[in-house]
């Protein structure tokens, strides 16, 4: 499966400007709520001691979504650096089969062609979880069928070290289709998630509470406009096919582009070249 889960699809699905928006929106109820319970509770402004505590929340929220944002980027880069290696083994793999007899040689190299097209399919399907299950079997049974044909072509590959490099690059594609998938399904924990939003929502409160008033609520909005903004694009950044931060096929595209050049005969298919002294 590459989505975990119904509802997190869902709402991983929704534009960035809504999961911005709704974060916002919450900051400043919170906000809201933290006056009014002060104008109610105490009618008095809070002394420095109290006003100190302010500063040590937003502190730590800073560090808290400091350290979100880096596990979302590290995630990020992951998934850049395997689409590279993807493509990169790919490559290698329809370069090595050329070198397999025919009529095994054909069959194997439609196949590679077949599976990165399916491949390049998943960039365009967004979050829908039915097109990327369906894709993700199509990947399966189209490596299935290249490790078969493999399987009858390294009888046939001579010498015997050709033959073992054909089979540890069709292996290296297929670990790397797994790799792919994985990271496409772990993304950031949901309680880490819902933690920086609750601690946001936390902080604003106490802020509304010990700092309510007219000036301050002009530079809180401001704040939490930031604070907004850097929660929405974590959430970003942890969706690798939807939102307006997505992974490019540029590397799949180069490689699979290079498939559409002629192939060249093997050697011994060449006619018999005569020398003259």
């Amino acid at each position: 499966m590459w989505a975990e889960s119904a509802f997190a699809s869902e709402v991983y699905r929704q534009p960035i400007w809504i999961h911005w928006l709704g974060i916002f929106f919450l900051l400043i109820s919170a906000y809201q709520t933290g006056v009014f319970l002060q104008r109610r509770l105490l009618r008095e402004p809070c002394n420095e001691s109290e006003t100190a505590l302010v500063g040590s929340a937003l502190g730590l929220l800073a560090f808290i979504i400091a350290f979100t944002f880096s596990m979302a980027l590290g995630r990020y880069d992951q998934r850049r650096d395997l689409v590279l290696a993807e493509a990169n083994s790919i490559g290698t793999t329809y370069l090595r089969a050329q070198l397999v007899p025919e009529p095994i040689r054909s069959e194997m190299l439609t196949i590679i062609v077949r599976y990165t097209d399916t491949r390049l399919e998943l960039f365009k399907v967004g979050e829908d979880p039915a097109e990327l299950n369906r894709l993700q079997r199509a990947s399966e049974k189209e490596l299935a069928l290249l490790w078969n044909a493999t399987a009858r072509a390294v009888k046939l590959i001579e010498p015997a070290p050709l033959a073992t490099s054909l089979v540890q690059t069709v292996n290296e594609t297929i670990d790397l289709a797994e790799s792919r998938r994985t990271t496409y399904v772990e993304r950031l924990p949901r309680a880490v998630i819902f933690a920086v939003v609750g601690f946001g929502i936390i902080a604003a409160g106490i802020s509304g509470f010990a700092q309510g008033g007219r000036r301050h609520f002009l530079m809180s909005v401001l704040v939490y406009f930031m604070l907004a903004t850097a929660m929405a694009l974590i959430i970003d950044l942890d969706r690798p096919t939807a939102g307006s931060i997505k992974l490019r096929p540029g590397p799949l595209i180069n490689t699979r582009a290079g498939m559409n050049a002629p192939i060249l005969p093997p050697i011994r298919d060449f006619p018999e070249v005569k020398v003259y002294r």
